[in-house]
């Protein structure tokens, strides 16, 4: 998407650039091609403006594909507490940060991990705590086993405007099989639930799950379509190093099936009204192919597409978050600019020992550069 973007910048047919010098498919230029026009009128952005990232990088249990920043409640809990008061102090450094730079906050997103598997009056303190009174606020409630009305009231009464109830498939043995530890059941209940509350709810599926078939994922598909969420985000299944699949030498499926699935998915999704919006790849993809998020018309997650595109500064809290800072103001004649990171440390433990360094590290960074 960016270098579609920037040959349609500088003039050039970047459709017949990509089928003919590149050899992408026909079918896939025009879908890179739909993405990139879905994202112009979203892409405005303002100098001052930035983003917000908090990590909560705990869960119910680990997924056997997640290679994230995520661990399992039952492994870390003695550390629960003492994490989301590290974090809540990191929060209230970034807020002085932005302020002191007349900094807009855009979007905010809670993301993990698992936030709504931590208890709601501690998800309640930090969500406060980010009163920035951005347009958009994310909170990942991925987990249905997680999605209560205790945890959608307090988000109700709070400035979270987006959700997540992420099913992955509609099958319990896929489900069994890749440590979910929720039924297809608790997917429906906390859908159903989520839907009494004005929140626009994406839903993420997986092609080539496990033991997973076409004609799995198709059902998998079409019943989320059924559902009619605002957004729904299809991934194509991911072996990093790090995941039990991974390291059980998993196997996925042949290129033919896997190529089967995402191309369904892009005629299903789209006749069904949802619009490609975003597009990203991660190493080690079955087939080697793209996760790409859906959205009915003017629901998009701008974060989502500002994350991908490298377009904003987000500046990010928590273990493993990772701020980007572009700077708009050294932008080059192929618009290029520099962008620079900011990394904390993963482990949970080491943050809430460092949070010092880490915390002393972003001020530093933004004293001395001019924004």
């Amino acid at each position: 998407t960016k270098l579609f973007a920037e040959l349609q910048r500088e003039g050039i047919d970047a459709k017949g650039e990509f089928t003919g010098f590149f050899d992408v498919t026909p079918e896939k230029a025009e879908h890179v091609a739909r993405i990139v026009k879905n994202q112009e009128k979203l892409l405005k952005i303002g100098k001052d403006e930035v983003d917000v990232f908090v990590n909560i990088p705990f869960c119910p249990t680990r997924c056997a594909y997640c290679s994230f920043v995520a661990v399992s409640m039952k492994q870390l809990r003695k550390y629960l507490e003492s994490y989301v008061e590290t974090l809540k102090n990191e929060i209230s450094i970034i807020k002085n940060v932005i302020n002191e730079n007349n900094f807009k906050v855009r979007a905010v997103y809670f993301g993990g991990g698992t936030p709504t598997s931590i208890p709601v009056p501690m998800l309640k303190s930090l969500i406060d705590l980010c009163d920035f009174k951005a347009k958009e606020f994310t909170v990942e409630a991925g987990r249905p086993d997680t999605l209560t009305k205790e945890v959608l009231d307090m988000m109700a009464d709070t400035a979270v405007t987006r959700i997540s109830v992420n099913p992955q498939t509609f099958h319990d043995k896929t489900l069994k099989l890749i440590g979910r530890a929720h039924t297809v059941d608790d997917t429906l209940r906390a859908y159903d639930l989520a839907k009494n509350y004005d929140f626009i709810v994406n839903m993420d599926l997986i092609a080539t799950l496990p033991g997973e078939n076409f004609d799995d994922f198709k059902y998998s598909v079409d019943k989320a379509i059924s559902l009619n969420p605002e957004n729904i985000t299809v991934h194509n299944l991911s072996l990093k190093r790090g995941s039990v699949l991974s390291e059980s030498h998993y196997e996925p499926l042949n290129l033919k099936d896997a190529e089967k699935m995402i191309d369904y998915s892009v005629s299903a999704l789209t006749d069904a009204g949802y619009e490609p919006y975003y597009m990203y790849r991660q190493k080690n993809m079955a087939g080697n192919f793209e996760n790409v998020g859906y959205s009915v018309e003017g629901l998009e997650c701008i974060y989502n597409i500002l994350i991908m595109e490298e377009k904003q500064t987000i500046i990010a809290c928590g273990a493993g978050a990772s701020s980007k800072v572009v700077f708009h103001n050294e932008a080059d004649d192929n618009h290029s600019v520099r962008i620079e990171r900011i990394e904390n440390v993963k482990d949970v433990r080491n943050y809430i020992q460092r949070i010092d360094e880490m915390i002393d590290r972003k001020k530093k960074f933004f004293e001395e550069n001019n924004f």
